[in-house]
């Protein structure tokens, strides 16, 4: 529940873990309440706070990093490609106060090694992420270092 004044907004939630944050964009004030629920799932409610109401924005999945201000914080994902991991994008928040990733690239958290127990063919990419349009065999028993990811 939230009250500003004689207004109340109430909304049913399940978390075990709430962080809250209240963010200045503008003129505009905003809260991001951070739930965590079951397997440490993350979401982000947005909230539009006036004067006289609460207005309830969206949610997006993650959670929220390191926070400095509205211009410059990280949004934590959880991914589930070949394993579970999370990865953070450093981002701001947009005009209508949820958060907009700066790049498409996020960066895994902690590194981690998976070892293909068959040959693999996939496209290269360069420095930044981009394809490059070049395929490679990859043979039996080789070390792959997850580091960064689209998400996809």
């Amino acid at each position: 529940m939230i009250q500003i004044n004689d207004f109340t907004y109430q909304q049913d939630t399940y978390y075990y873990d709430l962080e809250t944050y209240f963010v200045k964009n503008g003129t505009d004030n905003y809260l991001y309440i951070e739930r965590t629920a079951e397997s440490d799932y993350r979401s982000v409610g947005v909230y539009k706070i006036t004067p006289d109401e609460v207005s309830y924005i969206g949610e997006f999945g993650g959670g929220i990093g390191r926070f400095t201000n509205g211009r410059n914080f990280e949004i934590i994902r959880r991914v589930d490609l070949l394993s579970t991991y999370s990865v953070i994008v450093d981002s701001y928040m947009g005009e209508d106060g949820m958060p907009v990733a700066y790049g498409d690239v996020y960066e895994v958290e902690y590194a981690f090694t998976l070892t293909s127990i068959a040959p693999i063919e996939a496209e290269l990419t360069d420095g930044n992420g981009n394809l490059t349009g070049e395929t490679c065999v990859f043979p039996e028993g080789t070390n792959f270092t997850f580091v960064r990811t689209d998400g996809e």
